[in-house]
């Protein structure tokens, strides 16, 4: 499905700042052919937990940085499987110097294992014999890091649970029946976008070369965007990066080594240039509440899609930190906007606003549930950070982190092992929708 953005021409550049509408999508492309079926295969939480790596592991600094721990650890550098590993006590320099470069192009990070072993000798004096004693103590750390739980500043919504006895909309089980309408009007279920209408992340280092990214006219308006075209001077586009299919032509580029990201939405290289139509830079990530500033940005509502994609790394390690971006397709009207939206391309043909907040009941057993794995594991994300209602498409979607971000640099795509041959719009099959629970407009506005 062809999407459409509203680029401001010069004539209609106040207009628009004034009511926050710049921007329209379709990002979630045809319900049920997002990815095609291979079969509906079953698979079990026992096969699902032994495709997976056990979490030993926790983050403690980026490519740069200086890994901080209690103890003697071993501490790994690297990145997606590739890593150096040294033992160290109490801190130790995260870079190629000190561990060489097992992920040449990598923005890589540090790591260090999960147990500390102290050992302490006690000497006890005789006429004749010094005995030494050894006493081993093991902690237990948090689970595994990944950079998507904190690409963006620790208080962002995106990372905030929402309390189990948090108030509810009082419009709430309209909201969840006008949902189950659209479910079952659009294709009967809620699909994850892969291939299309998913945005490729493309991690760049410190060294990645930088290019010059144009702005061009996707829909002939007689204006470019100077301000953006400003953001888009020296862009660290890998050089093997490539734009989502679809007629989105999606792309992100993220570097943690300078704390910036950009977004492209209909990019592609003509002549060996890239160019896109719209999207954004953003500066100092790590300080940042996760939202773009208006009108700046790819979905309809200003939210970007690091903070809400789901990643093959949080399916592999069984949770996802963070809150969940889901595309509508009836929405209430453009100019009723609940917080973290700035901004809404809705249709008027629903009544749920754009940057809606909603759960899954937290005391629904998800375990007890005969769903695929993977949907247990958005289940209960679902529960504890919610969904965030961040784009208008054909179909009622979430989004995976499209798997051009590993297959275009030669790695394989992890979906395959994940998803265990159910196709995309089937894995949610089950899933207790009838069981949502919608927070109250602008819930958790900072």
């Amino acid at each position: 499905m062809k999407s459409t953005r509203f680029i401001p021409s010069k004539a209609s550049a106040v207009l628009v700042a004034g009511i926050s509408v710049l921007i329209a999508s379709c990002g979630g492309g045809s319900g049920s052919s997002s990815d095609p079926a291979t079969s509906n295969q079953a698979v079990t939480d026992a096969q699902f937990r032994a495709k997976q790596t056990s979490s030993t592991w926790t983050k403690c600094a980026n490519e740069g940085g200086t890994c901080t721990f209690s103890g003697t650890r071993d501490v790994r550098y690297g990145l997606n499987g590739k890593y150096a590993t040294k033992t160290a006590t109490g801190s130790i320099a995260c870079n190629n110097s000190v561990f060489g470069d097992p992920y040449p192009g990598a923005d890589k990070i540090c790591e260090y294992s999960s147990t500390t072993t102290t050992t302490t000798t006690t000497t006890t004096p005789t006429t004749t014999t010094t005995t030494p004693t050894t006493t081993t103590t093991t902690t237990t750390p948090a689970t595994n890091a990944l950079p998507t739980d904190s690409v963006f500043s620790s208080t962002s919504f995106w990372y905030q649970p929402i309390p189990a006895n948090a108030p509810l909309n009082a419009s709430s089980a309209s909201y969840v029946n006008d949902f189950i309408r659209q479910r079952n009007a659009y294709y009967g279920n809620v699909t994850i976008n892969t291939t299309s209408y998913a945005s490729p992340v493309y991690t760049a280092d410190a060294s990645t070369p930088t290019v010059k990214v144009n702005v061009w006219d996707c829909q002939n308006k007689g204006y470019l965007d100077q301000n953006l075209q400003s953001q888009w001077t020296t862009v660290p586009v890998p050089s093997y990066a490539k734009e989502s299919a679809g007629s989105d032509g999606e792309m992100t580029v993220y570097q943690p080594s300078t704390g910036t990201l950009w977004e492209f939405w209909e990019a592609r290289k003509t002549n060996g240039q890239w160019e896109a139509c719209w999207g954004g830079q953003m500066k100092n990530t790590s300080a940042s509440n996760g939202i773009w500033t208006n009108p700046y940005g790819t979905t309809a509502t200003g939210l970007p899609f690091l903070g809400g994609q789901i990643t093959a790394e949080e399916l592999q390690r069984g949770e996802i930190r963070h809150a969940i971006g889901i595309a509508l397709v009836d929405l209430a009207p453009w100019n009723v906007v609940s917080w973290p939206a700035t901004r809404s391309d809705g249709n008027g043909n629903g009544i749920i606003p754009e940057g809606s907040r909603f759960r899954l009941d937290p005391t629904v057993n998800v375990d007890a549930l005969s769903i695929h794995p993977v949907a247990k594991i958005i289940a209960k994300a679902a529960q504890k950070y919610g969904f965030v209602v961040w784009d208008k498409a054909g179909a009622l979607s979430l989004r995976a982190q499209n798997p051009l971000s590993y297959t275009a640099k030669g790695l394989a795509d992890p979906y395959p092992a994940l998803f265990n041959g159910t196709a995309t719009y089937a894995i949610l099959n089950g899933f207790p929708w009838d069981k949502l629970q919608f927070m109250p407009k602008d819930y958790g506005k900072q």
